[in-house]
């Protein structure tokens, strides 16, 4: 009886049925019998050795629906479609696929039954973006394997948009803790710093700057060394990071590269940190669009993004000793001299005491330098 039950469930969740992939995802009962479909999955990934026939039944079903994309068939099957996919409950399959890679058992059964290899194969369609989007979202990343490997390949071998999509789920990925993403995550960002793409470029940075947080991956990234010069400005804020740590400081000093670029911090740079400070706080304060030529959009608003502080050559600096002591000696009595004697009568007077206040305030987050620079300014 129970057999017989579990079959019929089985026969309802296939896709070769045209049962479940049918139902409308707007119906009321649509949640409940994903849900039931999901804790089938997950049922027979745990029952006895019928249980696991069953589950490699509805596997290679899913993987014959897989091949029926136009690419790989020949066909004009429309089941495979973004317009199914959004509106109908086939959009769960990726779910169901999913589930099962949060087990080692779930992803030997996926391997087995071809799952990985078809999506490997679709992962750089043109026509499957929102299937390898539903894909990469719900699958899990925990355990090294193949899950990873399919990331990886959509990260580089996807769509323009596809690749933005799967490197912004890095950022999800990060945020959420998955294990191990100081190591095999990091790279993976690494890689799409070299992205032909612009916009993949610029958010694996904005991502790798929000990993830097975390000194694990810090240390991580330290390690691996990257080439960041081809970023230009963005890479090189990129960079100074390093400096935050004594590992990251001697890779830097033994290149010549504190030298370099405290002179350029002291040359012109405190002066463009200003720019790139109040130019983000320009952009947080109004709901208007940037056109081209720094023009407005006058009828495109957007939300206010966040604003965060861009990292400062000298704050980095201040996180070790041996970046205090250089602060000490060679950069605190020029910054101090600046606020007490520049009179600010000029636009250029005023950028420079902003400058000189910008470096001050970001070196205080410890507090050996805090109380020296308190002496000073007091003396």
């Amino acid at each position: 009886m129970m057999h017989r039950f579990v079959r019929r469930l089985l026969h309802f969740v296939t896709p070769s049925a045209c049962l479940f992939s049918r139902v409308d995802v707007a119906l009321e009962s649509g949640r409940s019998i994903s849900l039931s479909a999901l804790d089938l999955t997950v049922f027979l990934l745990h029952s006895d050795d019928d249980g696991s026939a069953y589950l490699d039944e509805l596997l290679k079903d899913i993987v014959k629906w897989l091949s029926l994309c136009p690419s790989l068939s020949g066909g004009s099957e429309r089941c495979l479609s973004a317009s199914p996919l959004i509106s109908t409950l086939s959009s769960v399959y990726p779910l169901i696929l999913g589930s099962l890679t949060a087990h080692s058992h779930g992803l030997r059964a996926l391997e087995k039954a071809g799952v990985f290899q078809m999506l490997l194969r679709l992962s750089s369609d043109k026509t499957q973006e929102l299937l390898m989007r539903l894909v990469i979202t719900a699958f899990d990343y925990c355990q090294d394997g193949l899950a990873r490997v399919l990331l990886s390949k959509t990260l580089t071998g996807g769509t323009e948009s596809t690749r933005v999509y799967a490197t912004l789920h890095l950022r999800v990925l990060l945020r959420i803790g998955v294990d191990f993403f100081t190591n095999w995550g990091v790279e993976l960002l690494l890689t799409q710093l070299h992205d032909p793409s612009p916009s993949v470029a610029h958010h694996a940075l904005t991502i790798l700057h929000e990993a830097c947080d975390d000194k694990a991956n810090l240390h991580a990234l330290v390690q691996m060394k990257p080439a960041l010069s081809h970023l230009g400005e963005s890479g090189a804020l990129l960079l100074i990071r390093f400096a935050s740590i004594s590992k990251g400081f001697s890779y830097l000093n033994e290149r010549g590269f504190i030298t370099k670029e405290l002179e350029r911090w002291r040359r012109e740079y405190n002066i463009r940190y200003v720019d790139i400070v109040e130019q983000h706080l320009n952009d947080a304060l109004t709901t208007w669009t940037r056109g081209h030529g720094d023009t407005r959009r006058s009828n495109q608003r957007t939300p206010r993004p966040s604003v965060f502080l861009p990292p400062h050559f000298y704050g980095q600096l201040s996180n070790h000793k041996t970046g205090s002591s250089l602060l000490e000696a060679q950069i605190f009595p020029a910054l101090v001299n600046d606020i007490r004697n520049i009179s600010a009568s000029s636009w250029e007077d005023i950028k420079r005491l902003k400058a000189a206040l910008w470096a001050l305030v970001t070196t205080t987050l410890t507090s050996t330098l805090t109380s020296t620079l308190t002496s000073t300014l007091v003396h």
